[in-house]
């Protein structure tokens, strides 16, 4: 295969959901992110390499979502877009948050799901 492009000026916007504060005084600048990114490209599984971190992205939030009374750390998730072009949602994200946010931990879901079946070990 062999294909050709040429970069393009865009704008790429972040879907960010917060849940919290966190109840916990000594953690209250730290938060939980789960994230993962929603776009791809002619080379990929989108529906693998994106969708299937996303959907465990959104999931986990549902199932959180009414228990954040008890969080002690605040949880934000966050659907970065751009990434396949050089990591443009995660670079807005970072340039544009508050330092003083400490994520803790990061939550990545890169590929939650594969078609191929695992191999054995020899």
């Amino acid at each position: 295969m062999h294909t050709t492009g040429r970069p393009v000026a865009s704008h790429c916007f972040n879907v960010v959901a917060d849940f919290g504060p966190g109840t916990n005084e000594s953690v209250a600048k730290e938060m939980n992110l789960p994230h993962r990114h929603l776009d791809s490209h002619h080379n990929t599984i989108g529906a693998l390499d994106n969708l299937s971190g996303c959907a465990c992205v959104v999931e986990l939030c549902r199932i959180l979502a009414p228990h954040q009374q008890h969080f002690e750390r605040g949880l934000r998730a966050v659907i970065f877009t751009g990434e396949e072009y050089g990591y443009l949602g995660s670079r807005n994200y970072m340039a544009s948050t508050p330092m003083s946010l400490t994520p803790s931990p990061w939550i990545s879901t890169s590929i939650a799901c594969s078609p191929r079946r695992p191999r054995a070990s020899p």
